[in-house]
């Protein structure tokens, strides 16, 4: 597995990756310290109980380029990182493959589809019907209604946030 495949967000200046060897706390914190250590990495952040790394840079020292092509000759270095089994609880039926696929899964369609035009446009109509819902729901004494269009409302709120996110 490469680590490009690992990568479940990159913007210049952080990348995250996932990988299922990233939960083991030892191996985390090994890959924190050495990443940490490169030139124009600013800060590291390892959690093992996802198995992310999040990397901080300095898109300026380093290019994306360059940090794919550090990542890639480390990786072959990092025990545990090319071995999917590494992380694979015992007694797990699933195959070690299929698990990394899933914990790797590139989640920019989703995102993509979350995001687009039209998905957008759909929530904020049923935002306003949420909206309004809600608030008719108070004087009619209502309390799952509102309860409930509150939800709805919070739901689109969350999506509408994920849509516009590179603005606020």
């Amino acid at each position: 597995m490469s680590v490009v495949d690992c990568i479940t967000s990159f913007v210049d200046g952080r990348v995250r990756l996932r990988h299922p060897a990233l939960k083991n706390k030892k191996t985390s914190d090994l890959i924190a310290s050495i990443v940490g250590g490169v030139e124009g990495i600013s800060a590291v952040q390892s959690n093992p109980v996802t198995g992310s790394l999040l990397i901080y840079y300095d898109p300026e020292q380093l290019s994306r380029e360059q940090l794919l092509e550090l990542a890639e000759q480390g990786a072959a270095f990092i025990p545990g990182l090319n071995d999917e089994t590494a992380a694979q609880p015992e007694g797990s039926d699933e195959e070690p493959s299929a698990k990394a696929r899933k914990v790797c899964a590139p989640v920019d369609e989703v995102l993509q589809f979350l995001c687009s035009r039209g998905t957008t446009r759909f929530v904020n109509r049923a935002m306003l019907v949420a909206l309004a819902a809600s608030l008719a729901g108070l004087p009619l004494g209502n309390r799952f209604l509102h309860t409930a269009a509150g939800g709805a409302f919070v739901g689109g709120m969350v999506q509408h946030l994920l849509a516009h996110r590179k603005s606020l």
